[in-house]
């Protein structure tokens, strides 16, 4: 039933055992191997047929229940590149006007973290070690994000990229950082403490003053970035839709063309 892409047949006996089995520790681990082949096949061929509904469901089965069981690597890009073929993505403001906010906005002695560059197409500059944020109401309900971001070319160390799942109430987010280093990192920051929970490479160091394309989808208790539109990190990470987002750099910065998934 395999051979023949039969996926619900194959799996069938395999379920009818699994239960009746799962106090026999080697046979559970025997039907779990066989169950996640089965997976591994339906994620390959449901790429091939560009159907990424089935395709996303049958990659969190084996993500949440065989973990261990089968190769990462084997369904990375597929489920990766599925999250981001699927929702619907569109333009964000990159003005900055209202729907932008930092801390201390409004006060008179808090100078404002960013510059408006749009005129020269350069979008939004944040200035080094500074972070501005959309508003709740623009950002609410959006499961991913895209933004070209290039750093100052005076800067030759820095981590650029995004700050989200921000909430001003609890003074938690995360961050999605491009480094100098070529290193793609997904930290939380929980007030002064971080912790990097993912890392993944783009295989070279980003030259100075490019524009690279940065975005990340959270969907299904998993998230995965991207650069270039090209995966490089999947991890499990359920991220709340009604929570901010923006940017954050450690150098001075530029950041143009942001787009939101919903």
């Amino acid at each position: 039933m395999l051979d023949k892409k039969n996926f619900d047949a194959a799996k069938q006996p395999l379920l009818a055992i699994q239960s009746a089995w799962a106090h026999d520790a080697v046979l559970k681990e025997q039907i779990g191997r066989a169950m996640s082949a089965v997976l591994v096949a339906e994620v390959l061929t449901y790429e091939r047929q560009k159907e990424y509904g089935r395709l996303k469901q049958a990659a969190r089965l084996l993500r949440t229940t065989y973990a261990g069981l089968y190769r990462e690597e084997d369904i990375f890009v597929a489920y990766a590149g599925a999250m981001r073929q699927t929702g619907n993505w569109g333009p964000a403001g990159s003005l900055l006007n209202s729907e932008w906010s930092w801390e201390g906005k409004g006060k008179a002695d808090v100078e404002p973290p960013a510059v408006d560059e749009t005129g020269n197409s350069r979008g939004i500059r944040i200035k080094a070690n500074r972070s501005i944020e959309l508003s709740p109401v623009t950002a609410r309900g959006a499961t991913g994000a895209s933004v070209e971001l290039s750093v100052a070319t005076s800067f030759s160390s820095y981590a650029s990229g995004f700050k989200f799942d921000a909430s001003a109430k609890d003074g938690r987010y995360r961050k999605l950082l491009l480094r100098d280093s070529g290193e793609v990192a997904l930290v939380e920051v929980d007030g002064s403490a971080e912790k990097t929970i993912a890392t993944g490479s783009i295989g070279r160091r980003p030259r100075p003053g490019d524009w690279i394309e940065l975005s990340y989808v959270a969907e299904g208790g998993d998230i995965a970035c991207f650069v270039q539109e090209k995966p490089v990190l999947l991890a499990a990470a359920p991220v709340p839709t009604d929570r901010t987002m923006g940017f954050w750099s450690s150098a001075e910065a530029n950041f143009r063309l942001l787009r939101l998934r919903k």
